[in-house]
Parts: C-alpha cells; sequence; structure tokens
C-alpha cells in the first residue's frame, strides 16, 4: 500500500513559519534567537526543521553574502486557507457546508454548556 504524504502542518512548522512572518527573512541563527522565547531549541534543530520546510515547499531559502537566509513561501493567510481546505477535504469530503454546519452545531452546544455551568465557551 502506498502512503499518501500528509499536507498538514506540525506546530513546530506553524511556529517557525509565524516567526518568518514576523521578520520576512532571516538566517536560521535569527530564527533561533526569535524563537527562543517560545522554544529553548538549539541552532542545529531551527536548521534541521527550516531543512525540512524547504522541501516540503513551505519556505523558501537563498543564499546572501555566504549567509542562507529563509523566507515563508505563503502568507499566513494563504497557508490558512490551503489548511482549512485540506481538512475540509479529508474531513468532509470536501464539502464546506458540512464543515460548517459542524462547528456551528459544536459553537452551539459549547455556548449552551457554558450557560449551564456558568463558564466561558
Amino acid at each position: 500500500m502506498v502512503r499518501q504524504r500528509s499536507t498538514g502542518l506540525q506546530q513546530t512548522e506553524w511556529d517557525i513559519l509565524a516567526t518568518l512572518w514576523e521578520l520576512r527573512s532571516a538566517s536560521a541563527g535569527d530564527v533561533t534567537k526569535a524563537i527562543q522565547t517560545r522554544h529553548s531549541w538549539a541552532y542545529s534543530t531551527v536548521k534541521t526543521l527550516l531543512k525540512r520546510m524547504v522541501n516540503k515547499g513551505l519556505v523558501r531559502a537563498h543564499l546572501k553574502s555566504d549567509v542562507w537566509r529563509f523566507s515563508p513561501v505563503y502568507s499566513r493567510l494563504e497557508l490558512q486557507q490551503r489548511q482549512w481546505r485540506h481538512f475540509v477535504d479529508v474531513a468532509f469530503d470536501g464539502s464546506v457546508k458540512l464543515a460548517t454546519q459542524f462547528v456551528l452545531s459544536k459553537e452551539r452546544s459549547g455556548a449552551a454548556r457554558s450557560r449551564k455551568t456558568g463558564e466561558k465557551a
């Protein structure tokens, strides 16, 4: 059986992309420094993640003055749209209507439960 490659993103990839969206273009060292407030990743870890993200087509790499710089291929909105579409295709057989109904029904049931318990939804 041939396994289909997942197009879903890992939390680590979202974190790296959030940093790149903020910095626009950065070296692995720049990303390591910027992400230290959220993760205590080593430089080698960040470099490995960036290389994998380049291979997945999420990040582009270009050599500038003997330093590899990385930038996001997609804007945050473009990637959110792509991920939403993938989720709808996989989980709801491509039906935006079913996905929306599901989300709305969960919102309603969560709000009703919150009213009963006095918690915020």
